[in-house]
């Protein structure tokens, strides 16, 4: 009897040992999925950033050489701000 009873009592702690090492792996995997997710949007946003810049750089190209001084009308200044950030 006395047998019995220390063998359900390690069967019951590799149960339990064993859900708990399921559930840790299941929480390390679910961080590994955040921080990838995080590090993807980060660089997407990176990426938008970059091309808006560039954008913008080929558009204040494009309105300086239409004048002879070099000055950019107010009108299409707000109008990039308005449609293109």
């Amino acid at each position: 009897m006395a047998v019995r009873a220390a063998v359900e009592r390690r069967l019951a702690l590799c149960v339990v040992s064993s859900l708990v090492s399921h559930r840790l792996a299941r929480i390390k995997n679910e961080a590994h999925r955040k921080r990838e997710e995080r590090q993807r949007a980060a660089e997407m946003k990176q990426f938008e950033r970059q091309r808006r810049k560039e954008v913008l750089e080929t558009q204040f190209l494009d309105w300086t050489n239409n004048k002879a001084d070099g000055r950019v009308e107010m009108m299409l200044v707000r109008w990039f701000i308005v449609f293109v950030m």
